[in-house]
């Protein structure tokens, strides 16, 4: 018996229906500096795969692309230590810092502009969702 498998190929447009971020755009999720959990779904989910342009914005080059559907855990920890080697330290605390405080300005803003189910809003109301 012989089996399809899937791969979704997500473009910045593209709504993220399962994760950390769900609902959410693969650009908003740029914008609130996860590109590295971007690059995690990349290498550790074998159905998923992005376009040229985000892989170029996640700092996936053409040496560190795999042949999809597969998986490599370990390319992503590869990827992020060069990435992380390359800055000078200073930049890289200072960096920190920034990421830090502006994914939370960002993040609070695309939470602000979702638009929530009745049912929703009601668990808020009710302090059932944190």
């Amino acid at each position: 018996m012989s089996e399809s498998i899937l791969l979704r190929t997500l473009t910045n447009k593209s709504v993220m229906w399962f994760g950390k971020y769900n609902g959410l755009k693969v650009q908003q999720i740029i914008d609130l500096h996860e590109k590295d959990y971007i690059r995690y779904l990349y290498y550790n989910f074998s159905g998923i795969t992005f376009t040229e342009e985000v892989l170029n914005e996640i700092s996936i080059t053409e040496e560190r692309v795999i042949v999809k559907p597969g998986i490599a855990p370990d390319m992503h920890q590869r990827v992020f230590d060069e990435n992380r080697k390359s800055m000078h330290l200073f930049t890289r605390m200072s960096n920190d810092k920034k990421i830090d405080t502006h994914a939370k300005i960002r993040f609070f803003n695309t939470c602000r502009s979702v638009h929530f189910t009745k049912s929703q809003l009601q668990a808020v109301n009710q302090n059932k969702m944190r």
